[in-house]
């Protein structure tokens, strides 16, 4: 590569960067190889360069599994001489470690995570640690990165470790703690402690994976965003306890009991808890018929093929008095009487996603679109109070893996004459995802019979936002079954001529 009008040998650091085998670009640095930037610049051009080079790091890229270190500001800095001057002075672009090391970068990252941090000045640092290294690498080697990066503990607001259990333990920080860790996401298949020092870390965010609650010495009481998997559900309860300022909170792979004996007493009281989400957890109930949850807005839940536990489900609601607004059930076994006795516990609901299991009738699916056609509202004295069914639903989200008569889609939003009067529910969005039925190709063909396209249409034209999408295409402009209709019925509007 040419600079300053003579060619430049290849610094340490570019060396190391081609050595891990990394050739992938940044995104908005192509320019760079391209175009032969001037020698030197005014500051003012300069301080432009700055946050140029700032706005090339990819949002996010921390939270990658990604195989080596970000290689944006190493590109930046080999272009040129000046360049290189301007990359090293700007700490914003050295305040984020990706540190993933291997057998092919061990003896190089030490070195480059020190010169990485030496150029973020004293600003907060976001580290992200990858162990991943064969039975022959000594763990001297990862040991040396470690202790770099324990040093400067004080100055962590994020940190990230994914690897084993005898690694995990190295990471014990400075004599002074961390006192501005923020986030902390800790994964080890093997388990291990946390432990830095004699000092707590108080994070508002908290990732672990294989982790036993008690291993992680932190302080609980700041945490506001939880993501925990493989806890028993007594350690899921005791979570409860000790973050009571707690607003979301995920898990997966639950480990329970199969006996339906209350673990405690009373069910714990959680007056922060908001957004819930168990993924994978069989055990549901268990945990469900032990908490209380007033403040409950959201709750997602994915089943794996599970029977719904209507009944605890009801229960856990109704003992919170929650006013969930957002309900998600994924790849659930239902009834077509459980999902009505559930939808009738959940008034204030103005998101729903439901995807229905595979191994659930076609039935279900059509009497549960079929109970969108009864007013939402009372509309006289005839109706009790707990008949009506989804009052306030805004948006929903179908799936169903037999496919249903196209005509219940319109039962969802009504008679277009009707969507605005009293006792119509605020139904405004809607998608459907289908599958077709191979076992009776014709039934219900993949194409929407003409007189129904054109009343969904009027629903369109009307404001609705309506996706019915064929989930056997891969093709994106093949999904779309609303215009793969219209194209087959000859109903393309004709194009405006100016």
């Amino acid at each position: 590569m040419q600079a300053n009008g003579g060619t430049r040998r290849p610094d340490r650091e570019s060396e190391a960067h081609c050595h891990r085998g990394t050739a992938a670009r940044a995104p908005g640095v192509e320019v760079a190889y391209q175009r032969q930037p001037r020698s030197t610049y005014s500051p003012n051009a300069s301080r432009n360069f700055r946050e140029i080079f700032h706005l090339c790091i990819p949002e996010g890229f921390l939270d990658q599994d990604i195989a080596y270190v970000n290689p944006t500001p190493l590109i930046l800095s080999s272009v040129c001489e000046t360049w290189r001057r301007i990359a090293h002075a700007t700490p914003q672009l050295w305040t984020s470690l990706p540190l993933h090391i291997g057998p092919r970068n061990a003896h190089l990252l030490p070195q480059l995570a020190q010169e990485w941090i030496d150029r973020s000045g004293q600003l907060p640092l976001s580290i992200n640690l990858c162990v991943n290294t064969p039975d022959h690498l000594p763990d001297t080697l990862v040991h040396r990165l470690i202790a770099v990066v324990n040093e400067y503990s004080t100055r962590w607001t994020y940190l990230r470790f994914r690897g084993s259990s005898k690694f995990l333990s190295m990471i014990i920080g400075s004599s002074q703690g961390a006192p501005q860790l923020q986030t902390l996401k800790l994964h080890s298949r093997e388990g291990g402690i946390f432990k830095l020092g004699d000092f707590k870390p108080t994070p508002t965010k908290v990732e672990m994976t294989y982790l036993l609650l008690g291993s992680v010495n932190i302080e609980w009481n700041n945490l506001t965003h939880v993501k925990a998997g493989n806890l028993s559900i007594g350690e899921c309860l005791e979570l409860l306890r000790r973050a009571p300022q707690m607003t979301h909170c995920m898990l997966w792979n639950v480990r329970g009991r199969r006996t339906h004996a209350p673990i405690y007493d009373n069910p714990i009281l959680h007056t922060s808890l908001q957004h819930l989400e168990l993924d994978a957890c069989s055990f549901s109930s268990d945990f469900l018929e032990n908490v209380s949850l007033p403040s409950l807005k959201s709750y997602s839940s994915h089943l794996e093929t599970s029977q719904l536990p209507t009944e605890g489900l009801v229960s856990f609601l109704f003992r919170s008095s929650c006013s969930l607004e957002t309900l998600c059930l994924m790849w659930v076994r239902a009834t077509g009487t459980d999902l009505d006795h559930l939808f009738r516990a959940t008034p204030a609901l103005s998101y729903l996603k439901l995807i229905l299991s595979p191994e659930c009738d076609l039935d279900v699916a059509e009497n549960f679109l079929l109970r969108f056609s009864q007013p939402a509202i009372p509309s006289s004295t005839s109706m009790e109070p707990g008949e009506s069914f989804l009052p306030r639903l805004q948006s929903i989200i179908f799936r169903a893996k037999k496919r249903f008569d196209w005509k219940l889609v319109l039962d969802v939003f009504g008679p277009s004459d009707d969507i605005d009067i009293p006792h119509r529910r605020p139904l405004r969005s809607g998608t459907f995802l289908l599958f077709p039925d191979r076992s009776q190709p014709g039934k219900y063909p993949m194409i929407i019979d003409k007189d129904t396209l054109q009343k969904i249409l009027l629903l369109v034209d009307m404001g609705i936002k309506l996706q019915i999408q064929d989930m056997s295409q891969f093709n994106d402009q093949d999904l779309c079954i609303i215009q793969r209709s219209i194209k087959f019925h000859g109903l393309e509007k004709p194009e405006s001529q100016d």
